[in-house]
C-alpha cells in the first residue's frame, strides 16, 4: 500500500510561447527561441506556441512535430523594424490551450496587452507560471541609441513599458523573468529573486576550431549580424579604412537588414577607396555561416555595435578560433578581459594600435589568447544553458554559474604549481 504515500506521477509540463514572427527574423533572438523548442521537444515537452508570419509560406514550411502546434495568430509590424511582426491573440484562443491547469506560459515583456489576460488565467489556474522575457535593454536604447540615431522622430515610452512589468514581478503575478545579460539581470533583480540569463551560443554548429597563422600580410575581416543602424557598422568601415596604407584585407560582410542599401550608398559614395575590398555575403543560416569561417584565412572578427545586451555572434565566431575586436560600450567588461581574451577599443584609433599589437603577437601569445577566447565561450554553451533554463521554468530554481578553467588561468595555476614543486624538491619535507 506504499504507493498511497507517494506523489502520483506528473507528466512534464505544457510550455505555452507567445512570441512575434520568430521563423521569419535572423537575429540571436529568433534563433535562440527556435533551437530551445527543439531543444523541449527532444526531451519530450508539449508545446504550444502561438505566433505570427508575414510570409504564408513560412507557417506552411514550418517543421511538423507531434508535440508542437504552431498557431497562427495576426499581427502587426513595428516601426522601423519591417521585418519583426508582433502577435495579436485573442484572449478565447489562448484560453483553449489551457487544459492541465499547470502550463508554463512565455511570452515577450513588451506584450503589455497580454498582462490583463494573464492575470485573469493565473487568478482562476494558481499552478500556472508566467515568464516576461526581455532581451532589449530600453533604458539604454532610449537613451543611446533611439536618441543618436534619430530613427524617424520615433518616441516610445519605454518607461511606462518597464513599470508595468516591474509591477507584475513584484506582486509575483508574473513568477520570474527571462533576460539576455548580466545587466538585465542584475537590473531585474531588484525587483524579482527569479531571474535567468539565457546567453547562450550554440557550440554543435560552432565547433570547427582552426587557427590561423597570420604569416603574411593579408586579413579576412568580418562582421556577422543583422544590418541595421543601431549597430553602428559604418565604423567598422572607418576601422577598416585606416588599416588601408598598412594592411592588405577584405572586409566579409555576413547578414541583412532594413540598412543594408543605406549602407551599400554611404560605401560608394564615401569609402570608393575600399568599397572593392568589401564583400557583402549576404544572408545566411548557421552551418553556412561556419561554413564561410572554415573556407577564410587569417581571420579577424570585427564588431562595433552599441547596443548588445550579449552580442552573440562575435563569440559563435570565436568559438572557431577567430580572434575578437570589440568597440567598448556597456556589456563588454562583463563578457570579455581586455588582450586577454578579446581586443577591445574605443575609436578607430584605438582599434588601429590593438590591430598592430595583434599582428605583432608571437605563436604562443596569439595562441593563448585564442585559447583563452574559446574558453570564456564555452560558459555559454547551449546544451548546458536550455538544462538550467529548464530547471528555471519547472523546479523555479537559479543554478550558479558554470564555470570552465580559462587557459590562460591553468597556464598560470601550472607556473605556480611548477614552482612549488621546485621549492618543495630544495626545501625538502
Amino acid at each position: 500500500m506504499l504507493f498511497f504515500f507517494l506523489k502520483p506521477y506528473m507528466s512534464k509540463s505544457k510550455i505555452i510561447f507567445i512570441l512575434s514572427n520568430i521563423y521569419e527574423i535572423a537575429n540571436g533572438v529568433s534563433t535562440k527561441y527556435i533551437t530551445f523548442i527543439e531543444y523541449l521537444l527532444k526531451n519530450n515537452y508539449n508545446i504550444v506556441l502561438f505566433t505570427t508570419f508575414k510570409n504564408i509560406e513560412n507557417y506552411q514550411n514550418c517543421k511538423k512535430d507531434n508535440n508542437l502546434k504552431i498557431i497562427k495568430t495576426k499581427g502587426l509590424i513595428i516601426p522601423f523594424y519591417n521585418t519583426i511582426k508582433i502577435p495579436l491573440l485573442k484572449e478565447s484562443k489562448l484560453k483553449e490551450h489551457i487544459t492541465e491547469g499547470n502550463e508554463i506560459i512565455i511570452f515577450n515583456g513588451e506584450f503589455i496587452w497580454l498582462y490583463e489576460v494573464l492575470y485573469k488565467i493565473k487568478n482562476k489556474h494558481s499552478n500556472i507560471k508566467l515568464y516576461p522575457n526581455m532581451h532589449t535593454d530600453y533604458i539604454y536604447y532610449g537613451n543611446e541609441v533611439y536618441s543618436k540615431f534619430k530613427f524617424y522622430n520615433f518616441k516610445f515610452d519605454y518607461t511606462s513599458l518597464l513599470s508595468y512589468l516591474d509591477n507584475y514581478l513584484e506582486k509575483k503575478i508574473f513568477n520570474g523573468i527571462i533576460v539576455t545579460g548580466e545587466k538585465l539581470k542584475t537590473k531585474y533583480s531588484l525587483v524579482t529573486n527569479l531571474v535567468f540569463n539565457a546567453n547562450e551560443i550554440n557550440l554543435d554548429t560552432f565547433n570547427n576550431i582552426k587557427k590561423d597563422d597570420y604569416e603574411r600580410n593579408f586579413y579576412n575581416i568580418i562582421y556577422c549580424g543583422r544590418i541595421s543602424k543601431e549597430k553602428n557598422i559604418e565604423e567598422i568601415i572607418d576601422c577598416c579604412q585606416i588599416l588601408n596604407d598598412k594592411y592588405n584585407y577584405y572586409l566579409n560582410i555576413i547578414g541583412d537588414g532594413p540598412y543594408l542599401d543605406t549602407l551599400k550608398t554611404i560605401i560608394e559614395l564615401e569609402y570608393s577607396k575600399i568599397k572593392s575590398k568589401i564583400i557583402f555575403h549576404g544572408n545566411k543560416d548557421q552551418q553556412s555561416i561556419n561554413s564561410l569561417y572554415q573556407s577564410m584565412e587569417n581571420r579577424i572578427f570585427l564588431f562595433t555595435s552599441i547596443s548588445e545586451t550579449f552580442g552573440k555572434t562575435p563569440m559563435e565566431a570565436g568559438a572557431t578560433g577567430i580572434p575578437i575586436f570589440i568597440k567598448k560600450c556597456n556589456i563588454t567588461d562583463m563578457l570579455y578581459m581586455n588582450k586577454k581574451n578579446a581586443m577591445i577599443f574605443d575609436n578607430k584609433n584605438d582599434f588601429f594600435e590593438l590591430f598592430v599589437y595583434f599582428t605583432e603577437m608571437d605563436k604562443f601569445e596569439r595562441d593563448l589568447f585564442i585559447s583563452n577566447s574559446i574558453n570564456n565561450i564555452k560558459k555559454y554553451d547551449q546544451n548546458i544553458i536550455f538544462k538550467d533554463w529548464i530547471e528555471f521554468l519547472i523546479e523555479g530554481k537559479v543554478l550558479k554559474k558554470h564555470s570552465v578553467l580559462n587557459f590562460y588561468d591553468m597556464f598560470t595555476f601550472h607556473g605556480f604549481t611548477k614552482l612549488i614543486n621546485c621549492s618543495g624538491s630544495i626545501i625538502g619535507d
